[in-house]
């Protein structure tokens, strides 16, 4: 099964992303192509596994491609005279695929620290759930959302718009403890990062110190009520 090759070649066609190739292709590939064998697979299945993301995900599906004609010529029969790769990309394929939208290349006046790559606007969401075990130590767990939605701009334009995104979810421990008249917080907190999208994932750990006033009690007496049967 065409599966078990795509797993073995991508531990070693490509040492630098030999985490980005197993996770791509099973999310895009594995269900068109991935029980079949070489011999079995035709242009018409890498244009069925291309087409729902050629527009909306374009350097992700290059890439796909790209690993799947990579992958089909290191395990394909030399000896074959009639093989001919399913994924090149041929004209017949990209006439079946639909058309990309041209990069429209504007020119302007250099402008100092704007000259270079720029990113595109990117949208953040945090969130932290907590629970005190006592008055001074809590637990809990802490998450976030990372997504680019403009493209990347300044750059050659076969790049493509290189929009990434990212989501991590972890656990935190804090503590407020006092420093003379000042309150002291230590916080710990880890990201497990997944579903990453051109751009690395794995671990983010951070340790927050802080001191802060504390917090002012309270000095008004509490009212007593009487109750008269």
């Amino acid at each position: 099964m065409l599966r078990s090759i795509f797993a073995r070649s991508g531990r070693t066609c490509c040492e630098r992303h030999r985490d980005q190739w197993p996770s791509s292709l099973k999310r895009y590939a594995y269900p068109t192509i991935g029980n079949l064998t070489i011999a079995e697979i035709k242009p018409s299945h890498i244009h069925q596994l291309l087409e729902p993301i050629w527009l909306t995900k374009r350097e992700t599906a290059n890439r796909v491609r790209g690993r799947i004609e990579t992958i089909m010529a290191k395990n394909a029969n030399i000896d074959d005279p009639d093989f001919r790769n399913p994924a090149e990309p041929t004209k017949q394929l990209r006439e079946k695929l639909p058309k990309r939208p041209k990069h429209v290349v504007r020119h302007h006046f250099a402008h100092p620290g704007h000259t270079g790559p720029q990113n595109g606007i990117d949208f953040h969401f945090d969130w932290g759930a907590s629970h005190f075990l006592s008055k001074q130590l809590f637990v809990g767990m802490v998450g976030y959302a990372y997504q680019q939605i403009t493209d990347d701009f300044g750059a050659a334009p076969f790049l493509g718009g290189f929009r990434s995104r990212v989501f991590g979810i972890g656990p935190q421990v804090g503590y407020l403890f006092p420093i003379g008249h000042k309150q002291g917080y230590l916080n710990f907190k880890g990201y497990r990062e997944f579903a990453a999208e051109t751009r690395p994932e794995g671990w983010n750990v951070w340790l927050t110190f802080a001191i802060s006033n504390v917090a002012p009690t309270s000095t008004v007496t509490p009212t007593k009520h009487s109750i008269t049967k």
